[in-house]
């Protein structure tokens, strides 16, 4: 558990700077950061999770993880988000401009969960668990769902209707 104050605030669990990293079963838990990325910050860094959990991070964007440059690249399988929180509500992942993709992984209690702004790439985020059967929340592919919330910058359709279970508890 870490936490990290103002400027460079930015990081409260790990702070990706520059390169390539693959993140493999490992906890990324009560993190806090005042500023970006209470779990990460993802500065410029093509990296791979897979097998991860995301507990209870805390930012004022991006709880789990904030990726704010194009040269920011997340690609997430098998990997859990869980109770992660932001005061902006951006709770899970906050991509600005850069890349996320995400498959068969599962969003639990996070609200809202999964925001890019990246209109040139949408964010692929099929076959994924969002807290319940109905699946996530989206403005236009599924308004009556009751799961974690997206927004329309990312692509949700097929999702899962019960948690992956290769992914972490």
């Amino acid at each position: 558990s870490n936490t990290v104050n103002g400027f460079p605030g930015r990081g409260g669990g790990l702070h990706l700077q520059t390169g390539n990293i693959n993140i493999t079963n490992t906890i990324i838990a009560n993190n806090k950061s005042s500023d970006f990325g209470g779990g990460i910050f993802n500065n410029s860094v093509t990296a791979t999770f897979t097998g991860v959990l995301f507990f209870n991070n805390n930012a004022d964007l991006g709880g789990a993880i904030y990726n704010p440059y194009e040269q920011g690249s997340n690609t997430l399988t098998n990997v859990t988000f869980i109770k992660n929180t932001a005061t902006s509500n951006y709770n899970g992942i906050y991509n600005a401009t850069g890349v996320v993709s995400v498959a068969n992984s599962n969003f639990i209690e996070n609200g809202y969960v999964l925001h890019s702004e990246n209109s040139l790439d949408f964010a692929p985020a099929q076959n994924n668990y969002w807290g319940h059967p109905s699946g996530p929340y989206h403005p236009s592919q599924n308004s009556t769902g009751l799961g974690d919330s997206v927004n329309v910058l990312v692509n949700v359709v097929p999702w899962l209707a019960t948690p992956n279970t290769d992914a972490p508890p």
